[in-house]
């Protein structure tokens, strides 16, 4: 029994540690693009007509609702 606690511990521990590297690559993956779009903002609050259609695209609502379907949906199914 000793042995089958320790073992699961070791797969926890193997587990965290890979979802922290997952996060990080994450992350360092999205970084230029948050970059951008900082940029952006920054810009729209200085022209706020001319670059609030580039800040947020149209497509932005539509994903956003997606995300909450799909939200729901797996809520649902681990209830």
């Amino acid at each position: 029994m000793d042995k089958a606690s320790v073992a699961v511990q070791y797969v926890f521990l193997f587990t965290l540690v890979a979802g922290v590297v997952v996060l990080l690559a994450a992350v360092q993956a999205t970084r230029d693009e948050r970059r951008y779009e900082s940029a952006m903002l920054r810009d729209a609050r200085r022209k706020p007509r001319a670059s609030c259609s580039r800040a947020s695209p149209p497509s932005s609502p539509a994903l956003g609702a997606l995300a909450g379907l799909l939200a729901a949906a797996g809520a649902t199914v681990a209830g």
